[in-house]
């Protein structure tokens, strides 16, 4: 199965979760969105809405060994990931390291698609090959770690998306063989071991951390929240509505759907608006949402989504991910 066709024609926005809730900071003095995605594209900005450094491996990229999936920040600087594809002499994984934004190096480079990367307690942890985390505490040696075992085979076993918070990283993804509708997810409490898995999940797009809880989003309008990344609860739905993904802003979770935009201070109880959005939001904070269309143009809203404006024309390459974060002075 494509990553597309996982997504339905969306643009590939799985790993919305910012690996750690920097944005409750704002976007603080001298900060730098970054966005990445299709034909290794990597761009950054500085309020959200013009984008700059923009930098690739190929244009009009695909499904493919290029393709950058997931982006974090942390210990000072910005971690981007991807990689896949169908061809085993072509589908290598990526690991790239930047301090700012604008300036990129490949640090690893492995055999199959690396994502998502999460920040949190210090260190770097993303989902690997045969289902096996690796682990950073300075987002340039790599380690492995935990494998994930759910009793199934290796090729139909897909990481997702994932969130770190709490004292632990969550991961979500897709197995087995009727891979859209089989959804697990894995708890890590470093990237070293795996303390719990479950097969038993829901259909998720997904995941976000933020006012001491975890939220999930899918299919139907899935919501539902978890302490631990172990046992969810407070599952809500809203038929016909596909959540593709959820943040947290330093205020409220926020996902939206087709017909509406639902919002939501502690990840139980939610607020209902009958909007339509018309791009994927992928990052908010307490000043400005960023979302993408298809393929490659970027948007922002300072009213909470109410109103979109798009940003100037860019290059085709769809956009996966956009994490936000601060680099050390003189970066």
């Amino acid at each position: 199965m494509k990553r597309r066709d996982f997504l339905a024609g969306a643009p590939a926005v799985l790993v919305t979760a910012h690996g750690w809730p920097v944005n409750d900071a704002l976007a603080a003095e001298g900060g730098v969105y970054v966005a990445v995605g299709y034909g290794g594209r990597r761009m950054s900005s500085r309020d959200g809405v013009t984008w700059e450094n923009v930098v690739e491996w190929a244009g009009s990229g695909g499904d493919d060994s290029n393709n950058l999936m997931s982006v974090a920040f942390g210990a000072g600087k910005f971690v981007a990931v991807g990689g896949g594809g169908w061809n085993r002499e072509t589908q290598a994984g990526h690991i790239l390291v930047s301090p700012d934004g604008a300036a990129w190096t490949e640090v690893l480079k492995a055999p199959n698609r690396i994502t998502p990367v999460l920040f949190g307690d210090g260190r770097f942890v993303a989902g690997g090959a045969d289902r096996v985390l690796l682990w950073s505490d300075d987002g340039e040696t790599w380690n492995r770690g935990g494998r994930i075992d759910y009793g199934g085979p290796d090729w139909a076993f897909w990481f997702r998306s994932g969130a770190a918070g709490n004292g632990r990283f969550v991961f979500t993804g897709n197995c087995g063989a009727g891979q859209i509708k089989a959804c697990w997810s894995a708890v890590s409490p470093d990237g070293r071991s795996i303390q719990h898995v479950t097969t038993a999940m829901p259909f998720i797009r997904a995941v976000a951390f933020g006012a001491g809880r975890f939220v999930v989003t899918g299919g139907d309008g899935l919501r539902m929240s978890s302490l631990d990344g172990k046992t969810w609860e407070h599952q809500v739905n809203e038929p016909g509505e596909d959540l593709r993904t959820v943040f947290w802003t330093g205020r409220e979770f926020f996902t939206s759907g087709g017909n509406f935009v639902f919002t939501s201070p502690d990840g139980i109880a939610w607020e209902r608006r009958a909007q339509k959005t018309p791009v994927t939001p992928l990052w908010g904070d307490r000043r400005i949402l960023v979302g993408t269309g298809w393929p490659g143009k970027m948007a922002s809203s300072t009213d909470l989504g109410q109103t979109w404006v798009m940003g100037p024309p860019l290059p085709p390459n769809g956009i996966n991910q956009v994490a936000y974060g601060a680099p050390p002075p003189g970066r």
